[in-house]
């Protein structure tokens, strides 16, 4: 990864509002079984974000993101790494067919009032998830 490109994480919802959420797996160097986003760093070959979040969502879930399926909501500094951090949303009819887990230890669907639960828990999100659920749930990042 190039890291002053950055990473991606890629907002994926149903039609009824829950946020699709990535286990991490052991492959990582930290966070391993916290909840995180989908998603990843942002390659030389990525053109650009939204290229990088329709380049994992294919690698990590099987999921073909076309050209007006996702964009670019926000950008901000990840917490760990000081490099941009790119915050994409998919429509939610995106989720309405299949995908499949090929990337993480596993996925959960989870509703905006779970999440406010898990947020008193600092060790089932990962910080950068932590910030941007905050940002989320605040209004200061709107999905839609």
């Amino acid at each position: 990864m190039n890291s002053e490109r950055g990473s991606v994480f890629t907002i994926l919802r149903r039609r009824d509002g829950k946020f699709l959420f990535q286990f991490r797996d052991s492959n990582v160097l930290a966070g391993t079984l916290q909840l995180s986003f989908f998603g990843g760093g942002i390659d030389a070959t990525d053109a650009d974000a939204l290229a990088a979040a329709k380049r994992h969502a294919e690698r990590e879930l099987h999921l073909q993101l076309l050209n007006g399926d996702a964009r670019l909501v926000a950008e901000i500094v990840h917490p760990m790494r000081a490099t941009p951090l790119h915050i994409c949303s998919a429509k939610s009819k995106i989720l309405d067919g299949r995908f499949m887990v090929r990337e993480g230890a596993g996925a959960v669907f989870l509703s905006a009032d779970e999440i406010k639960l898990l947020l008193n828990r600092q060790d089932w999100l990962t910080p950068a998830t932590t910030l941007v659920v905050t940002k989320i749930l605040s209004g200061e990042i709107l999905l839609d």
